[in-house]
């Protein structure tokens, strides 16, 4: 059935009913004028002549009457459903709606987690990065500490010195280049750490665990 058609019945349905009603009205004044017609002079005293005029309108009009209560009823039953229909595209709108929130709602709370959980891989990492700086700073005072030792020790074989060796100058010297490889492990893994994005923690941990101990492993 198409859009057009509901409206279509609803004009037929008006239309009857008034053609009913007028047709009710026009024979009563047609069945007055036909009974005073045919059977004219006064009012009757009779019950049985009353009993025949009210069996002669209600034969006549009894059905037309019918015909309009009829009429009436289908009238009522299809604005029924208009309005039963009507509630059930609003209900339909109103369960889009909600469901159009609960979708938006549920992605708000997806993007507020990611960004949360972003925002605890970026903390962890900064402060894993301040680490391998402190790192690289303790062994670049070890460097210094040991260059240092290296001279005086140098020194003091140059005047042999009681107490200075040559494994001692070996030993100093050995410390010092370990602790340049790690300062270039750990500078390389730190640049390499702050390019790469990660989007959990679990990998980070990972990656941390593997870098330092490649980092430090001599």
């Amino acid at each position: 059935m198409s859009a057009a058609n509901p409206h279509h019945d609803k004009d037929g349905l008006d239309t009857i009913l008034k053609l009913a009603v007028a047709g009710i009205l026009i024979s009563f004044v047609i069945a007055i004028s036909f009974y005073k017609l045919i059977f004219s002079g006064d009012l009757s005293s009779s019950s049985n002549d009353w009993s025949a005029l009210g069996s002669f309108f209600g034969g006549i009009f009894g059905p037309l009457v019918a015909f309009v209560t009829l009429i009436a009823l289908l009238k009522t039953i299809r604005l029924q459903r208009k309005l039963l229909e009507t509630q059930r595209g609003e209900f339909q709108k109103l369960l889009t709606l909600q469901s159009q929130t609960f979708d938006t709602q549920n992605k708000q709370l997806l993007h507020a987690e990611q960004s949360a959980n972003q925002n605890y891989v970026l903390h962890y990492k900064s402060t894993l990065l301040r680490m391998l700086e402190q790192q690289i700073s303790l062994h670049q005072s070890t460097i210094e500490r040991c260059a240092k030792s290296a001279g005086d020790l140098l020194e003091w074989l140059a005047i042999k010195r009681p107490g200075a060796t040559a494994e001692q100058l070996d030993q100093l010297l050995k410390q010092k280049e370990n602790s340049e490889k790690s300062i270039n492990k750990l500078s390389s893994f730190a640049m390499e750490l702050s390019l790469k994005e990660y989007q959990d923690i679990e990998h980070l941990k990972k990656d941390i665990a593997k870098g330092l101990s490649e980092a430090l492993a001599h």
